[in-house]
This record gives structure tokens, C-alpha cells and sequence, in this order.
């Protein structure tokens, strides 16, 4: 089993039309070490997004949780050794409520997925699907980009 050790990083300033604002903050959920990098580096690079923690369990997710505030945003494999993900998604919304929980995989399996839903999650992808997700995850601009882009959803 692999198990990835949680890294941390610095929150980046973007520039929108000359003002600068944080990145949104994501954390990223998957057992594959090389997968969750390229993951992290695809969001920084292309999507905006600051990844400053990575883990390899929802065990190890939680625990974190459980010390520290969480995440803007999540990404959360849903098929995890140990418990899933589809599991973790209602620990973890109750640990750090303000966190949305999108869950992807390489397989899309409804049952899992209605779980995930059922139990909080935001939304569901495959990974081949990410630069879709890249749309899904974005804040949109302006007043209220965050609570905009929830609705859309």
C-alpha cells in the first residue's frame, strides 16, 4: 500500500484584472504518490489552485483535520485502502464544514458515488475527466465567486 506523507506549502497571491487574490486552497486525497503530484502540479499550474497538503488515506485526511482548519476545496479518491472515500466524505465534512468534498476516481461507480453524495460530497469526476473538473472547481469572478460558482453545480 502507499502511503504519501502530507506536504505543506505557501498560499500564492493570483492577479485578476490588476488585484491579487489567494489561491483557493486545495487538498488532495489519493493513495497513488505519482497521480496525486501530477494532480497537484496541474491545479497549481493550470488551474489556480494552491495544494499545500497531499495524503495518501482518508485516515491520514481526517486525522489532520482533526488538529488543523481545513481546505477551501478536496479532492478525495473514493476508492482508498483502508476506509474510502465515500466513507470519509461525512467524518470529514463534520470535522471542516465549510470544505466542499469532490470525490473522483479512474472507475466511475454509481453506488459509491450516490454515497458520497449522499453523505456531503460536492460533486463527483473521473480522473481522465480533469480538465472538466478544472471548470467544476474554479471560483468564479467577482462578488461572490465561491457561492456563484456552488450554484452552478
Amino acid at each position: 500500500m502507499k502511503t504519501g506523507k502530507p506536504t505543506e506549502g505557501a498560499a500564492h497571491p493570483v492577479t485578476t484584472g490588476g488585484a491579487k487574490r489567494a489561491c483557493p486552497s486545495l487538498w488532495l486525497v489519493d493513495d497513488d504518490v505519482e497521480f496525486r503530484q501530477l494532480c497537484a502540479d496541474i491545479l497549481q499550474k493550470d488551474g489556480g489552485f494552491e495544494c499545500p497538503r497531499q495524503f495518501g488515506s482518508a485516515e491520514a485526511v481526517i486525522d489532520a483535520l482533526s488538529q488543523s482548519p481545513g481546505p477551501e476545496l478536496m479532492l478525495l479518491e473514493m476508492s482508498l485502502p483502508g476506509m474510502s472515500g465515500a466513507t470519509a466524505v461525512q467524518t470529514i465534512q463534520s470535522l471542516s464544514p465549510g470544505t466542499r468534498v469532490f470525490m473522483f476516481s479512474t472507475f466511475f461507480d454509481v453506488q459509491r458515488a450516490a454515497e458520497g453524495q449522499a453523505a456531503g460530497a460536492s460533486g463527483f469526476f473521473r480522473k481522465c475527466d480533469l480538465a472538466q473538473a478544472l471548470q467544476l472547481l474554479r471560483p468564479l469572478p467577482g462578488p461572490g465567486g465561491s457561492d456563484a460558482n456552488a450554484a452552478r453545480k
